[in-house]
């Protein structure tokens, strides 16, 4: 890590350190001792850092599944349009006759997500 610390902003350098440091002697520890048996075993202290793997693992995989259990059970897609796209889109469907079930025009919620798609409109032939 040394060679690239030059490369690196003070908040990144002090972040992989405490990550290389993480559930190591450098952070200290403590004695767990088994209360039926009396084995023991030393754990070491974690970062806690939100970057480290080891430590925020546990918290990534509560948040996943919390997340999972908002979607809804239907295929998920992402699409990214072009202006051209867009274009094609506009010319084949009325957007201004289409509706949602709540009585909003497709129209109505393009524009409130793309503002420039009055400009489309009006180029379009009708």
């Amino acid at each position: 890590m040394d060679r690239f610390e030059q490369y690196l902003s003070w908040p990144q350098v002090k972040a992989l350190n405490a990550i290389e440091r993480c559930r190591t002697v450098a952070l200290g520890g403590h004695r767990d001792q088994c209360d039926r048996c009396g084995h023991q075993t030393i754990s070491y202290n974690s970062c806690r850092n939100r970057h480290c793997p080891k430590c925020q693992t546990n918290a990534r995989d509560k948040w996943l599944a919390a997340r999972q259990q908002e979607l809804l059970p239907v295929d998920y897609y992402h699409l990214v349009f072009s202006d051209e796209h867009l274009r094609a889109i506009l010319e084949f469907f009325d957007l201004r006759r289409l509706t949602t079930q709540v009585g909003t025009t497709l129209l109505e919620i393009l524009e409130k997500q793309l503002p420039y798609v009055d400009e489309f409109i009006n180029s379009i032939p009708h």
